[in-house]
């Protein structure tokens, strides 16, 4: 019988990364930490969280691709600007990562674009490697190459470079996998914030979480949330056959985060609420993942 559970790696791995990124932003709304480092990467890299992934062979955390798929959900409920999910996953693949004290990220092919141009998230950062190569005899990796500014999602702090990286296939689906559960974890955040703010803001006298409208979109936005997560949990099981489970992570986790809007109304539009960051995140992940399989 197929368990979707994590293993224990994956629930103790998740945990910790939960704590430190609650420490790391200390309750504070998204946009307060959006654009700085709330967190240093020394903080994931000194406790050896980027190499969970990596097989106890080559002294990992043996962790497996579904325990990973849960510590990506993790993460995806702060927005911290920092390339673990890209890291976890390269030093997973990759002997020369691995051997990089920093971060590391990709270049994936940038949907639409003419010519071989690549977008990698995180590239801008200070002190990220852009592999060249990932799963090939002799990776390289390139620290902090020139690169122009991606304003899809500037949170993410994407570099637009003129060549993208070389993937294992097995690889380039594994990171799309992470991606979606990211996805899944910022939706189920998102369903929080959002039943917290129909609890507190009122109209004609009563809170609007008391109104059936919204007790119906809520309650649709907690179903699809699930519905997100369990995709993303079934790929990490079959990554041979995880594109559309994937996509339909991805997709399902962008409609809740529109509902998000719609329940916070007008200042759901706002820059200072900060629900944008986690649709940018949502949006940049599939245009990325889509590059990977184009």
């Amino acid at each position: 019988m197929t368990t979707l559970e994590a293993s224990e790696v994956g629930r103790v791995s998740a945990d910790a990364i939960r704590d430190l990124a609650e420490r790391a932003v200390a309750g504070t709304p998204v946009a307060d930490y959006a654009h700085r480092d709330p967190m240093p990467w020394a903080t994931i890299g000194d406790g050896g969280w980027d190499l969970v992934g990596v097989p106890e062979s080559h002294d990992g955390g043996g962790a497996s691709l579904r325990d990973l798929a849960e510590v990506a959900m993790v993460w995806g409920h702060t927005c911290v600007a920092l390339p673990l999910i890209e890291t976890m996953w390269a030093k997973r693949w990759s002997a020369a990562a691995r051997e990089s004290d920093g971060p590391v990220t990709v270049s994936v092919a940038r949907v639409g674009a003419r010519g071989s141009s690549g977008v990698a998230p995180f590239a801008l950062g200070a002190g990220v490697s852009v592999a060249r190569s990932i799963g090939q005899a002799a990776d390289v990796l390139e620290l902090s190459p020139e690169a122009a500014e991606d304003d899809i999602a500037p949170h993410l702090r994407a570099g637009i470079l003129p060549w993208t990286t070389a993937l294992e296939p097995a690889a380039a689906n594994e990171l799309a996998i992470l991606w979606a559960s990211e996805a899944a974890g910022a939706a189920a955040q998102l369903v929080d914030l959002s039943v917290a703010y129909a609890k507190e803001r009122q109209q004609f006298g009563k809170p609007i979480g008391s109104f059936q409208a919204i007790k119906h979109r809520l309650a649709d936005m907690h179903s699809m949330a699930q519905y997100a997560e369990t995709a993303a949990v079934w790929a990490s099981h079959e990554p041979e056959n995880a594109q559309r489970q994937t996509r339909y992570a991805l997709d399902t986790s962008i409609k809740v985060a529109e509902s998000a809007i719609q329940v916070h109304g007008g200042m759901g539009f706002t820059w200072e609420m900060g629900l944008h960051y986690y649709m940018r995140t949502m949006l940049m992940r599939r245009r990325l993942v889509k590059g990977l399989w184009q």
